[in-house]
């Protein structure tokens, strides 16, 4: 039988996409040796089916026409699926290796991509996988997500988003924060397809309270609609429906999923009718159940968190919930009101207060009249709506409370913390009164 570089000794040419591959096949040839040889065997094979293609392509052909050639052929992927599920500690590695490099030149077909997921979860799922081999994982996941093979299946993604997830539980805190910061990117990106596809429901009438229908999406669309559900239940301390299995996850990171989600992609749930539907019957009820909670059974990060998402509900979307802005305002005032409240839980409020007052008083500024014609200008459509009155009302209301409060605050927090950080506590207080006055 010949050897190895016998049998693939391609010819001098341009063909860049298909060098690098037959430059891994070769590594994996060469550490495979005696120990594997089913994937040795692959590899010559795969190694004549890139001398083929070279022989096919002309010297100038371009990257993708080189990637297209090679997602036709099944016999290039092989070795690298047989070297992920080898117990090696030098194979895995150079398969994973090699798997984003094919996947960043788009040179896997789409119908071959639930077949590299696979692997990726039982080389995440192994007793032996380090925290290097989970690293390479989860940067072959992002890599799948920038691929445009994955808008064909999105039981890929649903299989991609919860590995994530469950790696977001290890033990390392190396894999968490990369778990987690994958999530988000990935995440991102959908929402970044979705919003460059027509919208399917344009100029259609409907009820924000009706639910779409998921079959009408496109696959982009409907994995970040069913993702979205899933992080807004998983928040709500509920189990997760499309991404069974899940497990705990923090609230903490999925309320912070929720408010970057609609703070970064405003659009899509002002004008597409799926994303308003998600916004007044998802985040909605997640922020009025969270709020119900005492002070005492959440935590500063839950809380100030969820005070986000408060905020971004408020500021962009209170136009389109009328109702339960001023429900969510009521509870605010409530909560303020409450001597059960504690001091930081209070402080937390009025800044949301603040920022409110803030947004409102921009707005009016950039859609107000020029002093000289006193016409009225109207406002452009890419300006932000004005927030509601009833924010600045309700900060109004609750100033006679700050300053009635000032002094018994100030001999709390001298009591607590010392004398001068009480003073200083009061006299924020008074600071804030004056902003928002």
């Amino acid at each position: 039988m010949s050897s190895t570089k016998s049998a693939s000794d391609p010819p001098a040419s341009q063909h860049k996409v298909l060098g690098v591959i037959e430059l891994d096949l070769r590594s994996l040839a060469t550490n495979a040796n005696r120990k594997f040889p089913e994937v040795k065997d692959a590899v010559e094979r795969a190694l004549l089916r890139i001398r083929a293609i070279h022989e096919q392509l002309t010297p100038s052909a371009s990257a993708a026409e080189q990637a297209v050639a090679l997602a036709a052929s099944e016999e290039v992927l092989l070795p690298l699926m047989l070297a992920l599920a080898c117990k090696s500690d030098t194979l895995p590695e150079l398969a994973l290796k090699a798997v984003q490099r094919m996947l960043s030149h788009n040179a896997v077909a789409p119908q071959r991509l639930p077949a590299v997921v696979s692997q990726l979860i039982a080389r995440a799922q192994s007793p032996a996988a380090d925290e290097p081999s989970l690293l390479r994982v989860l940067q072959t996941v992002l890599t799948i997500a920038s691929s445009p093979a994955l808008l064909h299946n999105d039981t890929v993604v649903a299989q991609l988003l919860l590995l994530c997830l469950t790696l977001q539980q290890h033990r390392s805190g190396n894999i968490r924060n990369t778990a987690v910061a994958t999530v988000q990117q990935f995440i991102a990106l959908l929402l970044d397809i979705v919003a460059s596809e027509p919208d399917p429901t344009a100029g259609s009438r409907g009820d924000m309270t009706q639910r779409p229908e998921l079959g009408a999406l496109s696959v982009a669309a409907r994995c970040t609609f069913l993702a979205f559900q899933d992080l807004c239940l998983l928040a709500n301390g509920e189990s997760a429906q499309w991404l069974p299995g899940t497990g705990p996850v923090r609230i903490q990171f999925a309320l912070e999923m929720v408010q970057r989600t609609l703070q970064s992609h405003s659009e899509l749930f002002m004008h597409r009718r799926p994303f308003q539907y998600l916004l007044k019957e998802r985040a909605c009820p997640l922020l009025l159940k969270t709020m119900q909670q005492p002070s005492s059974q959440q935590e500063w990060g839950a809380m100030l968190r969820l005070l986000h998402l408060t905020a971004t509900l408020l500021c962009g979307y209170a136009h389109m919930l009328r109702t339960e802005a001023e429900i969510i305002l009521s509870m605010l005032a409530r909560t303020l009101a409450a001597e059960a409240t504690p001091v930081w839980h209070r402080t937390l409020i009025l800044e949301v207060l603040r920022v409110l007052v803030q947004v409102g008083t921009r707005a009016r500024a950039r859609t107000r009249p020029p002093a000289r014609t006193h016409a009225r200008t109207p406002a452009h459509p890419s300006d932000p709506p004005p927030t509601p009155l009833a924010a600045r009302d309700a900060a109004a209301a609750h100033l006679h409370l700050v300053r009635r409060g000032q002094r018994r605050l100030g001999r709390a927090g001298q009591a607590r913390r010392g004398g001068g950080q009480g003073t200083h506590l009061a006299a924020g207080r008074l600071r804030v009164t004056r902003r928002v006055h």
